[in-house]
């Protein structure tokens, strides 16, 4: 078993393999899906123990264990995605002026890192490696199972601080359309030590950039969603 709780399976896996819209602009992001979840976070809250909120503290990551809304309204996000002009960084919003999105305002929102070095988030086969191989494993696991081993652990380790990281990476901070944990959030945890040096708050940024780049492309949303609403 690995220490995700499942069996490994021999089974071979391939992993891998730009304009804005208008302020405004209306069609493609009617209906987005989105997998932007503060509940699986906050869903934690009881479960943690003193030591493990302090590593989470110590890690830069300490503002998350403070969420009190526990879901992103789909109809408010998607009219926010609509007016986010990405040459600006800035939510236009008609008859109210322009709302900067920056690093600050990130920080101010989420409380996590803003200074530092760039997150490398793409695949890459030796972190696939290193993070699978430390966790006993041969594939990336489901969010689920990823809060259900959470909820489980005592220990404040590099490995629950990992697995924690990862919950928030894939649920809340840069959620896909999928239910499994995205392997491109691997790079930035092979060196779990260091991921308080890593500028997580232009991390956010760039991605809400690339999701609104992204719209009418594909019918689901990524991006912290949640701190466009808050």
């Amino acid at each position: 078993m690995g220490r995700w709780g499942f069996s490994r399976k021999r089974k071979e896996r391939k992993w891998g393999s730009s304009r804005g819209h208008e302020p405004g602009d209306k069609g493609p992001t009617q209906g987005l899906r989105h997998r932007a979840s503060p509940a699986r976070i906050m869903k934690l809250y009881p479960h943690l123990t003193a030591g493990q909120r302090e590593m989470i503290e110590g890690a830069g990551f300490g503002g998350l264990l403070r969420l009190q809304c526990p879901t992103v309204p789909a109809r408010l996000s998607t009219w926010l995605l609509r007016r986010f002009d990405t040459d600006s960084s800035e939510l236009v919003i008609p008859g109210r002026g322009r709302i900067p999105v920056t690093v600050d305002s990130v920080h101010r929102v989420l409380g996590i890192p803003k200074t530092g070095r760039d997150v490398v988030y793409g695949l890459d086969d030796e972190s696939i490696a290193s993070v699978l191989d430390k966790h006993g494993v041969d594939r990336p696991p489901s969010m689920a199972s990823l809060e259900k081993s959470i909820k489980l652990m005592k220990s404040a380790d590099e490995h629950f601080l990992r697995t924690f990281v990862m919950l928030v990476l894939s649920s809340f901070l840069c959620p896909t359309s999928s239910l499994k944990i995205s392997p491109r959030c691997f790079p930035a945890l092979v060196n779990i030590g260091s991921i308080k040096e890593l500028n997580w708050c232009k991390f956010v940024v760039e991605q809400l950039e690339k999701c609104v780049s992204s719209l009418g492309k594909k019918n689901s949303a990524g991006g912290c969603l949640f701190y466009l609403v808050v």
